[in-house]
């Protein structure tokens, strides 16, 4: 079987009753909970598809999968469904019992597909919300909300109530399903998404990605062909270089890059994952933990030698590779029941008294082993 190409594939998106096309994430690896897949094969399974429990699983709009697979440590393909499908209720994820795994795709074939997959389905609202300006769709289907679109070929959609969705720049989305949200885009071939309430989607870079699927929320990009996605509550994933990843998939989290090409990821709750130099990398899976890096090259949650791991965070844990320096603090009650810093302290892994590929806290004065990172 050929493969379409993008352009095609977008031409035709929920036109074909026999074959539907979406993106699918994976793990790096191309792993997908436990099954290992491979691009141009078809995979086949004899029972019928039910949503979130049996099936092959994709989403038609590819901003969902954010959801479902975070930037930071997946990667995403060109999908089609061949076989019965069966469609979810909260987003536009879809089970199939037949799919064919096509081409890797970038953040750019990304924004450009969900955008024109959002333009396809804006529904008009209400008397006089809507307009339609140089081929543009401003869209309002709540109370109290405005949408609007100074931009050409751009999508500004709200289905919530007293919110805002705005798009300044050419052939960009920005989207609204939750209450009191703003959703902006200054830049071009860009998407800001709120599907929470209470949250805000910015962009001001072009070919990027601003993306809240949890309350309470701030996801911004300021640099250009960058991923801000927060899919918990009440946290901020924020980019203020190019090329970047800052992505949150627990709550009350904070995960920051200054520089460019940098990944901050928080898998835990009550978490801050920070990077001010380049090229770095700030992980955090626990919970109240911080993973700073203020050099470049550095990691914490070691991926590579000679770098930084930096919890500063209550109850926080550092792991690396020998010749990493771990900076722990620890944190006690004060008379106020508030915590208090007690002291900081830094060692080096050599990998005798301090092992690599373990995490210590700071305990009592004394770096105490927590376990193995690959038991996380």
């Amino acid at each position: 079987m050929k493969e379409n190409n993008i352009e095609e594939d977008i031409k035709v998106l929920g036109k074909l009753k026999d074959k539907i096309i979406g993106v699918k994430g994976f793990n790096k690896d191309m792993t997908c909970r436990g099954m290992q897949y491979e691009e141009g094969k078809i995979y086949k399974m004899e029972e019928e598809p039910k949503c979130c429990e049996r099936g092959y699983h994709f989403c038609e709009n590819p901003i969902d999968c954010l959801r479902h697979y975070s930037p930071n440590t997946s990667v995403y393909h060109k999908v089609e469904a061949l076989g019965d499908i069966v469609r979810d209720t909260d987003d536009t994820k879809i089970a199939t019992n037949e799919i064919k795994i096509g081409a890797r795709i970038d953040f750019q074939t990304m924004v450009k597909m969900a955008i024109d997959f959002t333009y396809k389905h804006c529904k008009k609202g209400g008397k006089g919300t809507n307009r339609r300006i140089d081929k543009s769709v401003a869209s309002n289907t709540g109370y109290k909300s405005v949408a609007s679109n100074t931009g050409y070929k751009s999508v500004s959609s709200n289905t919530g109530s007293c919110s805002v969705s705005s798009n300044t720049g050419n052939k960009s989305v920005a989207s609204n399903t939750g209450h009191y949200s703003v959703a902006s885009n200054t830049g071009d071939n860009s998407i800001a998404s709120n599907t929470g309430y209470k949250s805000v989607a910015s962009n001001t870079g072009d070919e990027s990605i601003a993306s809240n699927t949890g309350d309470y929320s701030v996801a911004s990009n300021t640099g250009y062909y960058s991923v801000a996605s927060n899919t918990g509550y009440e946290s901020i994933a924020s980019n203020t270089g190019n090329n970047s990843v800052a992505s949150n998939t627990g709550d009350y989290s904070v995960a920051s890059n200054t520089g460019y090409e940098s990944i901050a990821s928080n898998t835990g709750n009550n978490s801050v994952a920070s990077n001010t130099g380049d090229y770095s990398v700030a992980s955090n899976t626990g919970d109240y933990s911080v993973a700073s890096n203020t050099g470049n090259y550095s990691v914490a949650k070691n991926l590579g030698t000679k770098s930084i791991s930096s919890n500063l965070g209550i109850k926080g844990k550092s792991a690396g590779k020998k010749g990493t320096w771990l900076v722990l603090a620890e944190w006690i009650y004060n008379d106020e029941m508030q915590y208090e810093v007690k002291e900081i302290k830094t060692i080096v892994v050599d990998g005798k008294k301090i092992k690599e590929d373990t995490y210590y806290a700071l305990e009592d004065g004394k770096f105490v082993e927590k376990g193995a990172v690959e038991d996380d």
